[in-house]
């Protein structure tokens, strides 16, 4: 993702258009990574239906410190997370939310172990300026075609 944006630079300024800001797009990537590491291991373990109090705990925290920093960097008011246009950190975080949302697939296997739902009614209370940003993000032009089928898909269970 990094070496694309780089690459098309001269088209698009995904990077920001200076070392500061493309060195805090770096910084939200490098989240981005740490949320996906828990993510893939909660989702996975969610399809196998090997899900423990522990891979939740761990998914829950990471998801909670993700949306945590995505929130104070949109307190802002540039409208994005990184500056006042868009950039690689809000393409990496639509596709980090959208996949979370596999969560929703899950929710009686969540019931039977215990475990409340990460993605919850509260996720918009606690995080009101990130949801509605993902929102935003889901009905631009260029993630519709692939961001609202993709939510489509997932049945809530």
């Amino acid at each position: 993702m990094r070496a694309v944006a780089r690459l098309g630079d001269g088209r698009v300024a995904l990077y920001g258009g200076d070392p500061y800001t493309a060195s805090r797009i770096d910084s939200f990537l490098d989240a981005s990574l740490l949320f996906a590491r828990d993510t893939q291991i909660y989702i996975l373990a969610l399809r196998a239906g090997s899900v423990n109090p522990d891979i939740h705990a761990s998914a829950s925290k990471a998801f909670m410190t993700y949306m945590t920093g995505i929130e104070r960097a949109l307190c802002s008011g540039s409208g994005f997370i990184v500056g006042g246009s868009m950039s690689l950190a809000d393409i990496c975080f639509v596709a980090e939310a959208a996949l979370f949302h596999n969560e929703r697939v899950h929710r009686k296997l969540l019931d039977q172990m215990g475990l409340i739902p990460i993605l919850s009614d509260n996720t918009t209370a606690d995080y009101p300026m990130t949801l509605a940003h993902f929102s935003r993000l889901r009905a631009h032009a260029a993630f519709v075609p692939d961001i609202e089928p993709y939510l489509q898909s997932l049945p809530i269970s």
